[in-house]
């Protein structure tokens, strides 16, 4: 996923296909995995998620920001 030349396309692609999760307990349930994903992915990438987290998904906002800040290893 490191590769410049991947398109806006197939970027979200592969975010709905393996990154994709639909409830707080999804989250928990795949974070690990959610994490190995998150970390391969380049900035366009991350961004990408970034949106598609606080876009699409219904959570509060304490809850993505607890997602956003476990994907990029803050400690609160």
């Amino acid at each position: 996923m490191n590769n410049k030349s991947i398109s806006w396309y197939d970027r979200c692609e592969f975010i709905e296909t393996w990154m994709a999760f639909y409830s707080w307990e999804d989250f928990k349930e795949n974070k690990i995995k959610l994490k190995k994903y998150y970390s391969q992915l380049d900035w366009r990438s991350c961004h990408l998620y970034q949106y598609y987290v606080y876009a699409k998904t219904y959570l509060t906002e304490r809850q993505k920001n607890i997602i956003w800040n476990y994907l990029n290893d803050v400690v609160e």
